[in-house]
């Protein structure tokens, strides 16, 4: 799940500050609001999960719409596509850079 890899790279980036994930999955926000009365085998994914979030001073999920993310979704694909594992030492084409630019 797209949820614990974003935990496993802020923690291999040894991000110890204030961290905030996001989604455009309203139910994987609604089942980590509720997360006391869920029993569910995704519910025990999400529980183990926030977990880890002693490792930050804080974190949240937040819901976002999928345009809010194309940055972070042009970057992650393009990383899955040439089997990387962090954000260093990237060549980004053109459509990453502008899309940051748009974002700003």
């Amino acid at each position: 799940m797209a949820f614990e890899e974003s935990i496993k790279v802020a923690c291999g980036l040894k991000v110890k500050d204030h961290v905030l994930f996001e989604t455009d999955h309203v139910g994987l926000v609604n089942k980590f609001n509720n997360l006391a009365h869920d029993v569910t085998t995704i519910g025990t994914r999400i529980k183990a999960c926030t977990a880890s979030f002693s490792f930050f001073k804080s974190a949240n999920l937040i819901w976002t719409e999928l345009s809010c993310n194309t940055v972070a979704h042009l970057i992650c694909r393009k990383m899955c596509g040439e089997g990387k594992r962090f954000l260093f030492e990237m060549d980004y084409p053109p459509k990453i850079h502008n899309a940051v630019i748009r974002d700003v």
